[in-house]
């Protein structure tokens, strides 16, 4: 009877999958791309390969560079400014 119990699936994997079924398989996989009902003359299409470019990520490089160049700026400033005043004799609030 433990042998009848279905185990989850937690993690899909060709190789996983294969050795489960135990018997060759495709690598591929079918995804739902709308909830409507199958019509009779629906095929599963083949999903195109994704593009590999940059995309919004390198905007989001320059910005971290961005960023990076201002807090290193940013704190050398306040370094001298500390400095300055430090040797000026002048509190720090004022």
């Amino acid at each position: 009877m433990a042998e009848d119990r279905v185990r989850p699936i937690r993690r899909v994997t060709y190789e996983a999958l294969r050795a489960r079924i135990g018997a060759p398989i495709l690598p591929a996989q079918l995804v739902m791309t709308s909830d409507s009902l199958p019509r009779e003359d629906s095929v599963p299409r083949r999903l195109p390969l994704p593009t590999i470019d940059p995309g919004p990520h390198w905007s989001y490089m320059w910005q971290w560079f961005a960023f990076a160049v201002v807090s290193v700026v940013g704190g050398l400033v306040l370094f001298r400014r500390t400095r300055a005043r430090a040797r000026s004799g002048t509190p720090a609030g004022r």
